[in-house]
């Protein structure tokens, strides 16, 4: 009798499909009275290009800087670049119809595109379109589609050092010329030279920027912390179950509920060490007019 051979195992272990997680959970998040809906993973993906599937600690402190000033961002056009999961962008989009999140990996698109079609289910009108840094042909696509960007936002989007030339050239493009015009950038500093390379090329990009004190604006005793309101995580499945005790279920319910409001500060960053890497910076055209220098240092100070 003759043995049948194996079939041939026609995964394509290239893809990176193997690894693929897209197991969202949608949350409810709050920051100063702003709240959206979102779906994000829990935790980081094992593909290391697929960060974007989660939200990082800039992101959160972006967010806590831009609903503190919101005021400031009601008029006008926002991009967020590298948006990822897009908290920064979403937030906008609740004070700001002009809002449009960015991105360049296809499955991250995937994501943002829900995120983006959440807000404005919720009545909260907010774009979503593919941005390759760099790509001179695709911003002149977004240029076209959307015009240039009254301010744009970016949350650790400076993890690798070669990303940042591409990074200025886009900014560059899809920043409107005007002194008000700004690039607001914050990140998680893991590399001084890293700190460094990024204000040289700012520089000889044509920016002058301005570090920010996050004591300015955030402490997690103030109006301005980032809250998780709901998460579907914790929904209890109660499928072929329907004997168990009434009284059982609503306990369940009820502490579910308090669990829920001991993690309601959760998406606030605590820890001390972890804030004062972070680095939040503005970043404005140079006024060739006025002769202005390479930089400014913290909060509008000039360096000379």
């Amino acid at each position: 009798m003759e043995v049948e051979k194996d079939k041939e195992d026609d995964t394509d272990y290239s893809s990176g499909d193997l690894f693929l997680n897209k197991t969202y959970v949608q949350k409810t998040l709050e920051c100063s009275g702003c709240t959206i809906n979102v779906k994000m993973l829990d935790t980081a993906s094992t593909d290391y290009d697929l960060t974007g599937q989660i939200i990082w600690p800039a992101a959160k402190l972006l967010t806590q800087y831009i609903v503190s000033k919101r005021e400031e961002y009601q008029n006008g056009s926002i991009l967020e670049v590298g948006s990822g999961v897009g908290i920064c962008g979403l937030f906008v989009a609740r004070v700001n119809p002009n809002s449009v999140v960015s991105d360049n990996n296809d499955i991250v698109m995937e994501l943002l595109e829900e995120n983006a079609q959440l807000s404005r289910t919720d009545g909260y009108p907010c774009q979503a379109v593919k941005l390759e840094w760099g790509d001179m042909a695709n911003i002149e696509s977004v240029k076209k589609q959307y015009g240039t960007f009254d301010t744009i936002l970016g949350a650790d989007v400076v993890y690798w050092r070669t990303s940042i030339i591409p990074l200025f050239l886009t900014i560059q493009q899809l920043l409107t010329d005007s002194s008000s015009a700004s690039y607001i950038l914050c990140y998680q500093s893991r590399s001084s030279q890293t700190d460094t390379y990024l204000l040289e090329q700012a520089s000889l990009h044509g920016f002058n920027y301005e570090f920010i004190d996050h004591q300015s604006f955030f402490n997690n005793n103030n109006n301005h912390t980032l809250n998780l309101l709901k998460s579907n995580d914790n929904d209890n499945n109660q499928n072929g179950n329907e004997g168990n005790n009434n009284n059982t279920n609503n306990q369940q319910e009820e502490e579910m509920e308090k669990e829920k409001e001991t993690k309601s500060n959760s998406y606030s960053i605590k820890d001390e060490y972890l804030l004062s890497i972070m680095k939040l910076i503005v970043f404005k055209r140079k006024n060739e007019d006025s002769g202005d220098g390479v930089g400014v240092g913290v909060v509008g100070v000039v360096v000379e």
